[in-house]
């Protein structure tokens, strides 16, 4: 008996040991994927409003993808304060989205997200090569007046996500969150946040003056926001060809099969992209073998014989997906507070690779749009500037709609003769080389988005396909074929020119919406008695406070010494927590206006120096030789770090009186004494410390009943640092009353 069970023994570590090893290969093949996702996840625990469903932001934007990642990032370094509800964080998984053209990498550099093409294996692409009936020709993209570093980028679609999501989390006014978004609160028209659903099932909401819907082609908001007409002309059959060379390197491969158009390019060193489109809503089923057999029998004929091996390999292999091709025209409800942007709101066929190019163009105008507001709370004024945005996108984004829908009509094979001899004079057209190669690709790659050059392009292939009919000799047939041809090339094109809208694509300038100017500019100009008066922008500090802002505002000149509009919000946000927001204001109001900077400024130091160093403030650490470290606390809060008191720093339980007395020598001492770049005689009354406010951050918001006791000691602190007589200056105001404030440099 004791054999048996040391057999079973035997056994059961053997099965033990298999299982732990098949572990360990699991996570070592998933380790590259998972990283990235624990580093964007780690962005919910972060600093920014943890804890709260209400995150007071700016801008809320539903989803993170390729245009929510891009557009959090780039309100984010705008200094908006930026909430993404993204249902999953994790690495996606998709095969479309994989190819960006020139022109969307241009934008992507201006956007300043050039490096989330790097270190994730992206491929640089330099054009096109066009296969049909056994001929090629190479394509180039018109780069010549380009930096070298200028090309078209192909990759896998989840890694650049991935790269796009931790450039967002890294600034520290962006919040990414997974949950999943439910519906828009809407108040008398006028939508004023999301409700979503957390990843555990929690349902929260979350307010803000502006909400973005980038959720994507499966968007379940956009019903609300816009009519959408989809069209679903095909779908997509993808595989992966593994260790194999495409005909033409750092290209995309274009071959034009029957029914329709088949797609490779590269997604890494050792991958290729295969796309094969498939017309109508139905594909052949993968479960029972009737797409292996389809792709074997009716696509790999017609694939190039350098791939063709690699090509049936992947199909043997068996990782086949498959995805509907949507098309969608931009038509949308111009809604207080709410705006869609991407996949959401626009689609195209992905047969030319422009969507990305789209969502960039789009985050350009709408941010250039956005810059010169400061305050975003009046939705009504705000949804009326905000249709301009819908206009000015037009040019570009209906010129790459109406290529892609344009293209793959051409493309795919048809029993009608006229549309045959229409496809062979697009692929003869664009071998001709020079000017009839460069014009169409560089309205492909968006390097030259005008809607008249598509135009223009266009019927000069049906025109030139008229020609070729016509040669030798001009038989009836012939005519009658040509002028066929001419009818079928204005039915693909004029359909889709008015989905788009004629008088956008080509006259924006004539739409209203064109000439319209911020809010706080339209105020004055429909009052031209009032035209001369200057309406300014809410202060930094009122816009963090969420308050009204007036020229007669008591933060706004106080702020001025601050160089950066971060910095100018970080501090005053700082000192509203510390002192309490009333207590602020009122402290401030209660001096005369020239006084209020040097007041401020005193208070900021004071508060500092009272949060590293509890017992005696700013005013221990200068008299013990510790500026430095007061210094360093207020560039901290400056820059939006977060303040902690300090170990290892002696001061006194008393500090000498003549510190900060009036016209004290030993106070001028002290600060040479901590600063020797000041003159020698300068003035403390003028010192302005310098400030660093190269980083970005925004403080917590935190909840009122779990530091209640705080605050009442931060006030107490704050109150006894106001009642050292060593650091008291009198102050007579307007009325005639003295009062004894903090004041540090005046």
């Amino acid at each position: 008996m004791a054999h048996h069970y040391a057999l079973g023994l035997i056994f059961a570590s053997l099965l033990a040991l298999f299982a732990l090893f098949r572990l360990l290969a699991k996570r070592k093949r998933e380790g590259g994927s998972t990283a990235g996702s624990e580093c964007v996840k780690s962005a919910i625990t972060r600093d920014w409003d943890s804890g709260s469903a209400d995150s007071n932001a700016d801008v809320i934007i539903v989803g993170a993808g390729v245009a929510g990642s891009a557009l959090a990032y780039t309100l984010g370094k705008d200094g908006r304060r930026v909430h993404v509800i993204e249902r999953d964080l994790t690495e996606p998984d998709r095969i479309v989205g994989e190819l960006l053209q020139p022109g969307g990498y241009l934008k992507l550099i201006e956007l300043g997200l050039e490096d989330c093409v790097e270190e994730i294996d992206a491929q640089q692409v330099f054009g096109y090569a066009l296969f049909k009936d056994g001929k090629n020709t190479r394509l180039s993209y018109p780069l010549k007046k380009f930096h070298s570093d200028i090309s078209g980028r192909s990759f896998h679609n989840g890694r650049f996500i991935q790269r796009m999501r931790e450039k967002a989390a890294s600034l520290t006014n962006v919040r990414l969150e997974q949950g999943t978004v439910t519906s828009l609160l809407d108040e008398y028209g006028t939508v004023k946040g999301v409700q979503y659903k957390t990843k555990d099932g929690e349902v929260l909401t979350a307010h803000a003056p502006l909400t973005i819907v980038c959720d994507g082609c499966f968007s379940n908001l956009r019903r609300s926001l816009c009519n959408p007409k989809v069209d679903i002309p095909s779908c997509f059959v993808g595989l992966v060809l593994e260790n194999c060379q495409l005909p033409y390197a750092n290209h995309g491969h274009v071959i034009l099969g029957d029914p329709s158009p088949i797609l490779f390019y590269p997604i890494s060193s050792t991958e290729i992209r295969c796309l094969v489109d498939v017309p109508g809503q139905k594909v052949p089923s993968i479960s029972n073998g009737e797409m292996a057999n389809y792709l074997k029998t009716v696509v790999a004929p017609q694939v190039p014989p350098e791939i063709r091996d690699a090509f049936i390999a992947a199909v043997d292999k068996g990782n086949v997906r498959t995805m509907p091709n949507r098309s969608m025209p931009a038509a949308p409800y111009p809604t207080p507070g709410a705006l869609l942007m991407g996949d959401a709101f626009n689609m195209r066929h992905p047969l030319t690779g422009g969507g990305m190019t789209v969502a960039f163009s789009d985050i350009v105008v709408l941010r250039n749009l956005l810059k010169p507001l400061h305050d975003l709370n009046d939705a009504t004024a705000l949804c009326k500037y905000l249709e301009s945005f819908y206009t000015l996108r037009k040019p570009v984004a209906s010129t790459i709609n109406t290529l892609a829908g344009a293209l793959y009509k051409v493309f795919c094979a048809s029993p009608d003769p006229a549309k045959k001899e229409m496809r062979q004079a697009c692929f003869d057209y664009l071998s001709l080389g020079g000017v009839f190669s460069n014009g169409p690709i560089a309205l492909l790659s968006g390097l030259n988005p005008k809607p008249l050059s598509l135009v223009l392009h266009f019927f000069a292939v049906a025109i030139y396909g008229v020609g070729r009919l016509m040669l030798p000799f001009p038989s009836p047939r012939r005519i009658w074929t040509g002028a066929r041809l001419i009818s079928s090339a204005s039915g693909i094109i004029l359909p889709i020119i008015k989905a788009e809208g004629v008088r956008q694509m080509f006259f924006p300038a004539t739409v209203p919406a064109y000439y319209r100017v911020p809010p706080a500019q339209e105020e004055t100009a429909s009052r031209p008695e009032e035209g001369f008066r200057t309406v300014e922008m809410s202060c930094n500090g009122c816009r963090v406070l969420r308050k009204g802002c007036s020229d007669k505002c008591v933060l706004r000149t106080c702020l001025q010494w601050i160089p950066t509009p971060e910095g100018q919000g970080n501090a005053t946000l700082f000192l509203a927590r510390f002192f309490g927001r009333s207590d602020l204001l009122s402290l401030i109001a209660a001096v005369p206006e020239l006084q209020r900077p040097a007041l401020f400024q005193s208070l900021l130091f004071e508060a500092c120096g009272r949060t590293v160093n509890p017992v005696n403030g700013a005013v221990g650490l200068l008299s013990t030789g510790n500026w430095e470290a007061c210094q360093a606390a207020v560039d901290t809060v400056l820059s939006g770090g977060s303040l902690h008191p300090l170990s290892g720093i002696l001061v006194s339980s008393v500090v000498p009186d003549d510190v900060f007395s009036t016209g004290s020598c030993r106070g001028q001492t002290l600060l040479h004494r901590q600063f020797p770049s000041l003159p020698p005689h300068a003035d403390p009354n003028n010192f302005n410390p310098s400030l660093n406010t190269g980083a970005k951050f925004s403080p917590k918001r935190r909840g009122k009943r779990s530091h209640l006791t705080e605050n009442r000691l931060i006030k107490a602190a704050a109150t006894s640092s106001l009642s050292s007589e060593g650091s008291e200056v009198a102050t007579v105001d307007s009325d005639g009353k003295c009062m004894k404030l903090l004041n540090l440099f005046t």
